[in-house]
């Protein structure tokens, strides 16, 4: 049986994944994204008398809260999901990577602490991977050099950003996305690429309900 722990870092990155198969421009994915979205707040908030939480969130947990919020919004947008990625695998694979390397503390490697902020803690191994994610997920067109500075960045908006890590590594991602198009093209909108066709609504859920 998964932990709580494993269970949350799970669904985040697995929704991401999900997210990712979807186009924000078709009306069929906006309307699956709401519903989850919405049916989600409604659980965490505890709005349904009777309805309890997801056993790995709390009640009115806000790191769950924007996760949600932001993708809805995304996809009220219709704008590019792709730029979101560092924020659906970035998070989770820096928790993940950190909490394993503390735990072999005891075998004689180390992981230590560099940032206490927001009551939270960020250990060097948990603030590399997420680097390392940031810098790899992040929305092309980009130099190696501004992807190694989105990812410092955002690595420092997840140390700081405590309950809303989330919502400051979106600001930091999506900042810099818009502030490198400008540089690049004069404009800042963000632009989808079609180059690779993106799955319908249904046939992407569908996909992976039975993967």
């Amino acid at each position: 049986c998964l932990s709580n722990f494993q269970a949350r870092k799970m669904c985040h990155a697995g929704s991401g994944l999900l997210l990712l198969q979807l186009d924000a421009r078709d009306p069929q994915a906006r309307l699956f994204v709401y519903m989850v979205g919405l049916s989600s707040l409604a659980m965490t908030w505890e709005i349904i008398p009777g309805i309890r939480p997801f056993r790995f969130g709390k009640a009115r947990d806000i790191g769950m809260t924007v996760y949600m919020i932001v993708a809805m919004i995304w996809f009220w947008l219709q704008l590019p999901i792709l730029v979101l990625a560092p924020m659906f695998f970035a998070d989770p694979a820096g928790a993940i990577v950190g909490k394993y390397l503390s735990s072999l503390k005891g075998k004689g490697i180390p992981n230590p602490v560099w940032c206490r902020a927001g009551g939270t803690t960020k250990t060097i191994g948990g603030s590399a991977a997420v680097f390392v994610f940031t810098a790899a997920t992040f929305a092309a067109p980009a130099t190696l050099p501004q992807r190694l500075a989105v990812a410092a960045a955002a690595v420092l908006a997840e140390a700081l950003g405590g309950a809303f890590d989330n919502l400051l590594l979106v600001i930091v991602v999506v900042g810099s996305r818009v502030l490198f198009n400008i540089m690049e093209t004069g404009n800042g909108k963000l632009q989808f690429s079609d180059a690779v066709p993106v799955a319908h609504a249904a046939h992407a859920v569908e996909a992976f309900l039975y993967f």
